[in-house]
């Protein structure tokens, strides 16, 4: 396998990290709203998988086989640029109830300095806006993973400056944003 080029993301949690491909992820708000979504589905009890990190990737995709997730969102042997996603929480003590309760030992020094202790790459920081996440998107990729159609724009020229690529990026993630909060309900 090649040198992995690693995107940190810290939203904090376990003693793991989520690494999924950077190319599926379209937007920040598509990564952030898969986030959002596991979070919820954790703190509220109703989760699908048994850990947080696993509950992110299967929040990804659009079906809802986990083994589909991961084939499609985490790591390959083919994989160089990836993300990390942790979440500063730890499972409780509590034998009786499967709960999560926040990390406060988890911080974004303590995740990078232990990513960049086992990951071979170069780390990228990621900017407030997160423009760089969709910078890294395969777009072609993305739209197969979705079933998504291209509208049959395929041939056609853009517009000046590029503002047809990014109004279809807009549009793909609007649609994309709904598959995923339509298969959470």
């Amino acid at each position: 396998m090649g040198r992995l080029l690693c995107h940190f993301i810290s939203c904090g949690i376990l003693s793991f990290n989520t690494l999924i491909r950077i190319r599926q992820i379209l937007s920040q708000p598509h990564l952030l709203t898969s986030t959002f979504l596991s979070l919820h589905s954790i703190l509220t009890s109703r989760q699908k998988t048994r850990t947080p990190h696993s509950e992110l990737v299967f929040r990804l995709s659009p079906n809802n086989n986990i083994g589909e997730s991961y084939k499609k969102f985490g790591l390959s042997d083919t994989t160089t640029s990836l993300i990390a996603v942790k979440f500063p929480l730890r499972p409780s003590t509590s034998e009786t109830a499967k709960e999560w309760i926040l990390d406060e030992s988890v911080t974004n020094e303590s995740v990078s300095k232990h990513l960049g202790d086992v990951v071979e790459g170069t780390s990228v920081g990621i900017g407030e806006r997160g423009e760089e996440l969709g910078a890294w998107c395969d777009v072609e990729k993305v739209r197969k993973v979705y079933k998504l159609s291209d509208g049959g724009k395929k041939g056609k020229k853009g517009a000046v400056n590029g503002d047809a690529g990014r109004d279809e990026k807009k549009e793909m993630e609007s649609v994309i944003l709904g598959i995923m909060t339509l298969k959470g309900s």
